[in-house]
């Protein structure tokens, strides 16, 4: 398809992808518009974009327009679009969203064409159609098709391994009867992550089958963990977070907000897992508040190693932890 490409890095303003792919039509006619957002940033409407956390391949898209926002990060973004002549917009808080979108469509009239072979991943709608089987999750539950979830969040860190690390933790999972759930950044990766999964084990996870779905289920934002927080809930009927058949996985990250997010799950109650060792963000002090305090006032856990696990050791560790959490329940 031909169309005028638009990569919005970061979160967009209210009312931005709206707004922008509304009046599309007024420059790009009808060549129509691609918008092109990042996994942990994925809306309606819009193509999530595989850049890996790598702002080269982020250019590497062929857009017509860039529009960074404040919590962009992907250092260095602007210095090599300037490189391939990418019109720019930086979103600084002054521009009403009328003036970002005239600003990004007069700009970013080159006219250009995206392969679909560079663009990967999927909306969320795989979580929507996941979370509609709720009878049907409760009772395989019950009959031992499946043992438990994981859920898997994070963004891809181009000074780490994470294929190979979310890969190996997946494949453990989906051996061991456990659901997997991709999400934030990796869930974008999703496709090529099942694909890979599926090199290795075939498709023995085919056989976890609930109401006609098969793992992994994938969701692109963060913000989905709104919807993953009460399914769990549902699922132990008012209990406590601790006791529920699953736990969190952040495989890799390097985003202050994605560490707030496992934060934030710990003081529900829940288990959580990370790829990095502490202290991450914050003194030491703190690991301790969250490793010894923490546990006995929410019920959660942080499972976590002095220096950067294995990933075999992290797959391992899942596993012991939820099959404890299943004897005590």
């Amino acid at each position: 398809e031909d169309g005028l490409n638009v990569l919005v890095v970061g979160q967009a303003p209210v009312g931005f992808i709206e707004a922008l792919r509304d009046r599309a039509h007024e420059h790009s006619g009808d060549r129509g518009i691609h918008i092109l957002v990042q996994g942990s940033h994925a809306l309606p409407g819009a193509e999530v974009v595989s850049d890996h956390g790598d702002p080269e391949l982020a250019v590497a898209m062929n857009v017509d327009a860039l529009v960074i926002t404040p919590n962009g990060y992907l250092p260095g973004l602007e210095t090599l679009a300037q490189r391939f002549d990418i019109p720019t917009v930086v979103v600084d808080g002054t521009q009403s969203v009328d003036e970002l979108v005239t600003e990004t469509l007069t700009r970013g009239r080159r006219g250009g064409y995206v392969s679909g072979s560079r663009i990967h991943g999927r909306s969320g709608t795989d979580l929507h159609e996941f979370l509609d089987k709720q009878k049907e999750i409760k009772t395989a539950l019950k009959q031992g098709t499946i043992t438990g979830f994981v859920v898997f969040l994070g963004e891809a860190n181009v000074k780490q391994a994470f294929f190979d690390r979310t890969v190996t933790l997946m494949e453990s999972c989906l051996n061991n009867g456990l659901w997997v759930l991709l999400g934030g950044e990796l869930g974008a990766q999703g496709e090529l992550l099942t694909q890979e999964v599926q090199k290795r084990m075939g498709e023995g996870h085919s056989s976890m089958a609930i109401g006609g779905l098969t793992p992994p289920t994938c969701f692109g934002s963060l913000s989905q963990i709104t919807r993953i927080v009460p399914f769990f809930k549902d699922l132990m009927e008012g209990g406590g977070f601790a006791s529920a058949p699953g736990m969190v996985v952040f495989p890799e990250f390097y985003r202050a907000s994605t560490w707030a997010t496992a934060v934030s799950l710990v003081s529900l109650g829940f288990r959580v897992q990370i790829g990095s060792s502490l202290p991450f963000w914050g003194s030491p002090a703190l690991t301790e508040v969250l490793l010894k305090t923490w546990p006995d006032l929410s019920g959660g856990s942080l499972l976590v190693s002095p220096a950067i696990p294995e990933a075999e050791t992290q797959a391992q560790e899942i596993v012991s932890s939820l099959g404890t959490a299943r004897s005590r329940g």
